[in-house]
């Protein structure tokens, strides 16, 4: 049994996941959600509105970050058949 460590900053890798999950949760409720706003709840409705303005240059960035993890964890997995936590 060999171990294996996951190179990744969790804490940026975790902000880059939030980017992502705003703006593809804003770009999924754009219709609905202009139209009838109360009808989200205020965490639901916290998380639209940063996604709405969230930049695309910022929303690149979260997906070239978990883009590069994933390689990273391809990388740092080879030679394995089982990864146990």
């Amino acid at each position: 049994m060999d171990d294996a460590t996951a190179p990744v900053d969790a804490q940026a890798l975790l902000a880059a996941h939030r980017t992502v999950m705003q703006v593809e949760c804003a770009t999924v409720h754009q219709g609905d959600f202009a139209a009838r706003p109360g009808d989200y709840a205020p965490k639901v409705r916290a998380l639209i509105e940063a996604g709405a303005r969230t930049t695309a240059v910022a929303y690149a960035k979260a997906l070239a970050m978990q883009r590069e993890h994933r390689r990273a964890m391809r990388r740092a997995l080879r030679g394995f058949d089982v990864a146990l936590t």
